[in-house]
């Protein structure tokens, strides 16, 4: 897989997670928005305290199979770490189409006839800008 393609599916592959879990060395409450990749079984990330400026963060590890969503702290297995997963976003929502849409293909297709036709006379200027020439049809009459 080339290197462009890699990048947009671990891109489009990341979910939103919320991971929340009181500080075991502050004890005071700590939580943080995550990109994690959804294809990866486990995933590690550190998350900071927010009120402890000593600690350099917690690693959390974040795992995912079949059975859902898990998460727990690397140093401290024993501190609960609550875990959840924002799916309510849906990237894949279809526009409306556009009012009108056949009558605009099939004027285009008349379009694209006209000037295959124009270029198979001897002197033709098929060449012509047809939206040009649409738009300037207006002004003209």
């Amino acid at each position: 897989m080339s290197s462009v393609k890699e990048y947009l599916h671990e891109v489009w592959s990341q979910v939103d997670v919320e991971v929340s879990f009181t500080c075991p060395h502050c004890k005071n409450p700590t939580a943080a928005w995550l990109k994690v990749p959804g294809d990866q079984e486990e995933h590690f990330e550190e998350v900071p305290c927010l009120f402890d400026d000593d600690e350099e963060g917690w690693t959390v590890i974040i795992r995912h199979d079949e059975n859902g969503w898990s998460a727990e702290l690397e140093d401290a297995s024993d501190v609960d770490v609550t875990i959840k997963v924002d799916d309510t976003y849906d990237d894949w929502d279809d526009p409306e189409p556009e009012p009108g849409a056949y009558g605009i293909f099939v004027g285009a297709m008349q379009d694209w006839k006209a000037n295959v036709s124009e270029l198979s006379t001897v002197g033709g200027a098929g060449s012509k800008n047809r939206l040009l020439c649409r738009g300037n049809a207006g002004l003209e009459s």
